[in-house]
């Protein structure tokens, strides 16, 4: 792994063990964050009715896309390397609406094609090999 993708991976992991706030955890401002998830909300759509849909967000950070997307009617998975991170998004994820696990997006833990909707905001810019991700999310 390059120094670069380390000091990305040890700032988030920090985040994870300091804040509970959501906008920390994702290194964003609580303002930066606000914007974001209203920009997301006029990206995506729900998916068809009576059609099982999964979405993974890969870099799931606390788990505020997971937890929206479970609300569209996808079935979603959260995924991030870090294991505090992910314990801060189980704990905001109180009625269990999305499935949570420890990952990286160069191998993601899912067969192929088996996924509807891949979302990924905030993570490819932390990458050292972004491409072979997006290689890895079209598999």
């Amino acid at each position: 792994m390059s120094r670069f993708e380390t000091e990305w991976r040890a700032r988030f992991e920090r985040y994870g063990h300091l804040y509970t706030d959501e906008a920390q955890i994702s290194g964003w401002s609580a303002e930066g964050l606000r914007r974001r998830v209203e920009l997301f909300q006029r990206l995506i759509q729900p998916p068809p009715s009576g059609s099982p849909a999964t979405a993974l967000e890969l870099g799931c950070g606390a788990g505020t896309y997971v937890r929206w997307l479970a609300g569209l009617g996808y079935r979603t998975i959260g995924l991030d390397y870090s294991l505090a991170t992910l314990g801060r998004a189980i704990a905001a994820d109180s009625g269990g609406k999305g499935s949570y696990v420890a990952g990286e997006a160069y191998a993601l833990p899912c067969r192929s094609s088996s996924l509807d909707l891949v979302v990924s905001i905030g993570v490819l810019q932390a990458l050292a090999e972004p491409r072979r991700a997006i290689e890895e999310i079209a598999r």
